[in-house]
Order: C-alpha cells, then structure tokens, then sequence
C-alpha cells in the first residue's frame, strides 16, 4: 500500500541536526525523493548506501561509521569499522593503495580465492558497488592515506 504524503513544510521548519540514510534501492521511497526531502531540510546530511534493505542494521558497516561523523565522533584511524575484521581491514588498506586481488593474496600470503572472498565480503558489508567505492570508505575511516 502507497501513501502520497507531503512533508515538505514540515521538514523545511525542522530546526534539529538532521542527518537522512537512504537506501538506494529503496522500493518503498524512491532514492530522489529521499534526496529532496534531505535538500528542504535546513542543515540536513543525505547519506545513500548500496542495497534495498529497509533494514538498517544490515549496512552498519556503512551506517554506524557515518553516525560517528555526523555526531562527530570519527573513527579512530586505523581502527576497523563495526563489522569489518581485522583481516579485512587489512584487505581493504591494500584495496585503497590499489591492489590487484592477486596482488592483495601475494601481500597477505593468502590464496587468491581468499583474496577474492575476503574482497567480495568486504564490498557485502559496508555497502560498495565497486573497488573504487570501498577505496572511498577506507579514506573516510582512515584505514587509509
């Protein structure tokens, strides 16, 4: 069932911190109308994550690092974002500088279908559609330069 409801006034009066995370493959709320809503509130911080999970806990590798900076509190540097394992983080420091899956298995002396699987799991959890996005995360939470 669909409701056409407008918040537009509401939110334009809304004079807290306002911090909207948006799936982008949402089907209940359409990604742009979650980005207009965002853009009507004053001072609001639109954040979109890979996925069409209502369920935010099933992105909190991208979601709990992102409520950390909004409340600014950042994450420590170095330090693995929730969900992500030691040994991921070190896969995705070496994603970050630009390392093959075949390179990142010379690196960490693992096989390559390690490699591979600890790269896959790592896109899964925080939300990555791609290497270049999960090099963007790294940055973000400091796990890299």
């Amino acid at each position: 069932m669909m409701y056409d409801v407008d918040l537009t006034d509401a939110a334009a009066s809304l004079k807290t911190p306002t911090l909207l995370l948006h799936a982008r493959g949402d089907q209940l709320v359409p990604w742009a109308a979650g980005r207009h809503l965002a853009g009507v509130i004053p001072g609001a911080q639109f954040v979109s994550f890979a996925g069409s999970s209502v369920a935010p806990w099933a992105h909190q590798g991208v979601l709990i690092p992102e409520i950390h900076r909004f409340l600014g509190q950042p994450a420590r540097p170095g330090q693995a974002p929730a969900g992500i394992s030691p040994r991921e983080a070190d896969v995705l420091r070496l994603i970050a500088a630009g390392m093959s899956n075949r390179q990142i298995s010379e690196e960490l002396k693992i096989s390559a279908h390690t490699a591979d699987r600890h790269v896959s799991n790592i896109l899964t959890k925080i939300g990555a559609a791609n290497r270049a996005e999960a090099a963007s995360f790294a940055v973000r939470h400091g796990l890299a330069h």
